[in-house]
């Protein structure tokens, strides 16, 4: 068995690239990342990791936080290797993202060397949209937010990535929002001369883009203005990309129904896990 660690997103990019687009779908938070990722220097955090025996592999890759997982096994050996390296180089990540048997699997093996337990933070549904279907006859339409809206858009964020529980602090989601808006990512839905909801392109892969940050304040909900919002700016990202991806809470099923009634169809699950 192999363990092979990359100095760079470039250089993993370029080995694991076939392997991911076997399943594009799947991986496009992976792939996104790499992409957006791969002429840019490594951080002392970042880790690119395989472990493969033949045909068979399991890539784990931290770029950020959590640490991101795919594989066509779920041969017990590939992820007790990843878990004796990461302790072994004490590697540190509160957590981990990938599909469901992956990260089952390497939950197993984590808390078997340990002894310490990861805990189910979310499970997730992924969604991709190839042609939007006209739902909503609300008259409204989108726009770039600017960086006049900063102000009461990190508050918005701030709200988002609360309930996606991921602990951030004001100055992270000020800062986020001024990145989208930095990358003309960042879309408003104007309803009567009132913004009510955003939504965001992020992660532009191969064939497809993600759309993210949606979210609608407490004052505007209960009138569709999210879904609208996903509708338009899927429809505009549609015009450039083959397909949109969108993640899903599995433990709201209004949204999953409001996604799949703009166009929106499941074509895997992924879960977030915690120490």
């Amino acid at each position: 068995m192999k363990i092979k660690r990359y100095a760079s997103s470039g250089d993993y990019l370029k080995d694991i690239e076939p392997l991911l687009l076997e399943n594009e779908y799947l991986n496009n938070l992976m792939l996104g990342i790499l992409y957006k990722s791969k002429d840019k220097p490594a951080t002392s955090s970042d880790l690119y990791l395989m472990i493969s025996h033949e045909d068979r592999f399991l890539v784990g890759m931290i770029s950020g936080l959590y640490l991101i997982l795919y594989a066509n096994t779920d041969l017990e050996e590939f992820y007790e290797q990843l878990a004796n390296y990461l302790m072994e180089h004490d590697i540190q990540y509160p957590g981990i993202i990938g599909p469901v048997a992956c990260c089952e699997a390497f939950k197993k093996a984590f808390e078997s060397k340990t002894k310490q337990s990861m805990k189910l933070l979310m499970n997730q549904r992924i969604f991709i949209i190839n042609e939007v279907k006209q739902f909503t006859k609300l008259e409204s339409n989108i726009e770039l937010a600017k960086a006049s809206d900063i102000d009461y858009l990190k508050d918005w964020m701030f709200d988002f990535l609360e309930v996606a529980k991921e602990n951030p602090t004001y100055e992270h989601a000020k800062h986020k929002v001024e990145e989208l808006i930095s990358s003309k990512s960042l879309y408003l839905l104007r309803y009567k001369d009132q913004i009510v909801s955003m939504a965001a392109s992020t992660r532009p892969f191969m064939n497809g883009v993600s759309v993210s940050f949606v979210y609608t304040p407490n004052r505007f909900r209960n009138h569709g203005f999210a879904s609208k919002c996903v509708e338009l700016l899927t429809e505009k990202l549609l015009k450039t990309y083959d397909y949109c991806t969108l993640y899903t809470d599995l433990s709201n099923p209004t949204s999953n129904s409001i996604y799949q009634k703009i166009g929106y169809r499941p074509v895997g699950d992924s879960a977030v896990y915690v120490k």
